[in-house]
C-alpha cells in the first residue's frame, strides 16, 4: 500500500459450498492471501456443508438455515407465481437463495467496504442487501445458465425445462448486471453474456487469470506432488 491509501475490509463471497476442492475456492484463497499482503482485512463467505448453513469460513461464524421458515416462505412465493414453481429445480434454487440471503443478512455484510462475489447467484442475492456505500464487484468464472439449462434439458429431461431455462437465463442476466463492475476472464464469456443474456457491454471488464508462479515452482521441487497436480488438472 502507498502512503495515504486506505486499508479496506473486504468480503469474498460465493453461493457455492466452501471450502471445496479446486476452482473458485482456490481463487478465493489466493486472492485473500494477496489482498492481505497489501494490508486489507479479508473474509470468505459461502454455503456450508450440504447447503444447510451460510458461514464466514475464516471466522467460524455460521447461520443455520431454518427449514420450516424456508418452506413457509417458498409456499408463499409459489402461491404468487404458481407457473414458475411447477419446476422442481427452480423450487430448489429459490429455496437455497432464500436461505442464503437470510444468512448473508444475519452475518452483517454492512461492515465491509467492498464485496467481491464469485458467481451470478451470490451477486444477485447480495446486491439488494448491501449498503449503498459498499462497492460490489463480481467475478464470473463460468456460465451458470448454460450448465443448469443443459442439466434440466438433457440430464433430467424435465417436462418443465422451458420454465427452468427462462428462470436461469434471467438469473444470469440479473447477476451479471447487479454489480458495480463485472469481471470475466476472457472474451468468450464476455460475448456470451452480451449476446445471449443481454448484459450491457459497459458493465463487463475482461481481466485474465494470473498464475501463482512461486507456488508452482515450489511444487516442482516435490516430484510426487507435482505429478499429482498435473494428473488431476
Amino acid at each position: 500500500m502507498k502512503r495515504g491509501e486506505k486499508f479496506m475490509k473486504i468480503l469474498l463471497a460465493t453461493f457455492w459450498e466452501v471450502p471445496h476442492v479446486g476452482g473458485v475456492w482456490n481463487y478465493m484463497q489466493q486472492l485473500k492471501k494477496e489482498l492481505e499482503a497489501l494490508g486489507h482485512e479479508v473474509d470468505l463467505l459461502g454455503h456450508g456443508a450440504g447447503n444447510e448453513s451460510v458461514h464466514i469460513v475464516n471466522k467460524n461464524q455460521e447461520f443455520i438455515k431454518d427449514e420450516l421458515s424456508l418452506v413457509t416462505k417458498l409456499a408463499q412465493k409459489e402461491k404468487n407465481q404458481p407457473l414458475l414453481y411447477k419446476d422442481e429445480v427452480v423450487k430448489f434454487y429459490e429455496k437455497q437463495r432464500l436461505g442464503y440471503m437470510e444468512g448473508v443478512t444475519h452475518l452483517c455484510i454492512d461492515q465491509y467496504d467492498l464485496i467481491h462475489t464469485q458467481d451470478v447467484v451470490s451477486t444477485a442475492c447480495i446486491s439488494p442487501l448491501k449498503p449503498e456505500k459498499t462497492a460490489l464487484v463480481a467475478t464470473i468464472h463460468g456460465c451458470v445458465a448454460h450448465e443448469l439449462n443443459h442439466y434440466v434439458k438433457n440430464t433430467l429431461k424435465s417436462s418443465t425445462a422451458d420454465i427452468a431455462c427462462k428462470y436461469f437465463n434471467e438469473l444470469e442476466h440479473t447477476g451479471a448486471m447487479s454489480a458495480d463492475c463485472t469481471v470475466v476472464a476472457n472474451n468468450w464469456l464476455k460475448n456470451i453474456l452480451i449476446k445471449e443474456f443481454q448484459v450491457q457491454e459497459q458493465k463487463l471488464t475482461v481481466f485474465h487469470y494470473g498464475y501463482d508462479i512461486n507456488s508452482f515452482l515450489q511444487r516442482m521441487q516435490n516430484p510426487q506432488v507435482f505429478v499429482h497436480v498435473l494428473v488431476n488438472k
